[in-house]
């Protein structure tokens, strides 16, 4: 008995865009199967906004704020 293997959708975790072949579209999720990540527009922002946080010139309250 052959078993079918399940292919894992990739799915952002920020804007739920499904990875398709190299490209990242909006489309129904099945979340049973899928795996999330970054689509590379939200990795981007993410990291400005991690970055932005740890920055030393900003004081602890702004960094609060974000």
């Amino acid at each position: 008995m052959k078993q079918e293997k399940i292919r894992m959708q990739k799915v952002c975790c920020v804007c739920h865009k499904v990875k398709v072949d190299n490209q990242w579209i909006k489309k129904p999720v099945n979340f049973e199967d899928s795996s999330h990540g970054y689509c590379p527009v939200c990795y981007g922002r993410t990291l400005a906004v991690i970055r932005e946080m740890n920055n030393p010139r900003l004081d602890k309250q702004a960094r609060v704020a974000m």
